[in-house]
Formats: structure tokens, C-alpha cells, sequence
């Protein structure tokens, strides 16, 4: 059920509709290319700026994707070992963890990857994998 007046929550319920708790990446693109159709068909040239994140509990899934192929930045950490060694507060986190940012901390700006325009990345079990990201 809709309550708010987002565009993530509008988003996210598109998504469930497309089936989201049972292929995540399907889904996003079916609803990353309903809300592509809607917006051209009422004059929209670019409908959809985004990068997105969320978790089925075990994987993690992160999209960087606009219409207009210039999408905001989206990083994802390379080691989080790496990332230990620069600050003290980052100890406890478990070693095969992973962390996703809009922009990279300054003061650790080389231990960030880019996410590529239009991808997908998926975190499981430490493991990073990155695809395309194709609105349908």
C-alpha cells in the first residue's frame, strides 16, 4: 500500500508489481522501463535519474542508471581490508562486508571503485558482481 507521495515508494511498489522479492534485477529493470514509458509518453525526454539500493536480507543490490546515460556517481568499497587499515571505527565490520556510497570519503578516495553507467551490482557473500542494467 502506497502512503507517502515519493517517487522511491512508487518505485518500490512498481517494483513489487514486477516481482521483486522474486527476481530483484528483473524487476527493476521492468519497472525502470514502465517509468521510461509513461515519461516519454507524456513528453519526458529523461524520466528517470536514480541510484538505488536494497537487500533481500542476504544479497545486496545496488543500480546506477539514468535516462539520459549521465547517471549520479555511485561507489562500491574494492577491500574492505583496505578500508580497516585507514580508520580504527571500521575494525568490527567482518571482513567479507561491503559498502556502497553516492560519493567516496575524501580521505579514502583511492579504496573507492566507480560503478559503471546503466549497471547492477550484486554483493553476496563478500563476493561483488556487476552487470548490465537493461530497462525492458
Amino acid at each position: 500500500m502506497i502512503e507517502g507521495t515519493t517517487d522511491s515508494e512508487l518505485m518500490f511498489n512498481l517494483a513489487l508489481t514486477f516481482g521483486l522479492e522474486s527476481d530483484p534485477i528483473a524487476a527493476l529493470e521492468r519497472m525502470t522501463g514502465f517509468v521510461e514509458v509513461v515519461g516519454h509518453r507524456n513528453g519526458i525526454q529523461y524520466p528517470l535519474q536514480m541510484t538505488l539500493g536494497l537487500s533481500d536480507g542476504q544479497r545486496l543490490f545496488a543500480v546506477r542508471y539514468s535516462s539520459e546515460q549521465q547517471s549520479r556517481s555511485l561507489y562500491h568499497s574494492g577491500d574492505i581490508a583496505a578500508l580497516k587499515e585507514v580508520s580504527s571505527s571500521l575494525r568490527g565490520i567482518a571482513d567479507d562486508a561491503r559498502a556502497i556510497v553516492c560519493e567516496p570519503l575524501s580521505q579514502m578516495s583511492k579504496m573507492w571503485e566507480p560503478v559503471p553507467e546503466s549497471s547492477v551490482i550484486v554483493v553476496d557473500s563478500g563476493k561483488l558482481a556487476t552487470q548490465p542494467f537493461n530497462p525492458r
